[in-house]
């Protein structure tokens, strides 16, 4: 049971991990295009669950 919990958790962090990767990416981008894919973050993270 806390073998399933910590994967669980870890498969949480990674996602948070993979959320804020784009996140940056997508800032990046931002700056480059004036700030229309901020929001499509965590829909792309969402999405690849």
């Amino acid at each position: 049971m806390a073998k399933e919990k910590k994967v669980k958790e870890i498969a949480k962090k990674d996602t948070v991990d993979a959320q804020v990767f784009i996140q940056r990416k997508l800032q990046i981008l931002n700056q480059k295009n004036g700030g229309r894919y901020e929001r499509d973050a965590t829909r792309v993270v969402q999405n690849n669950q």
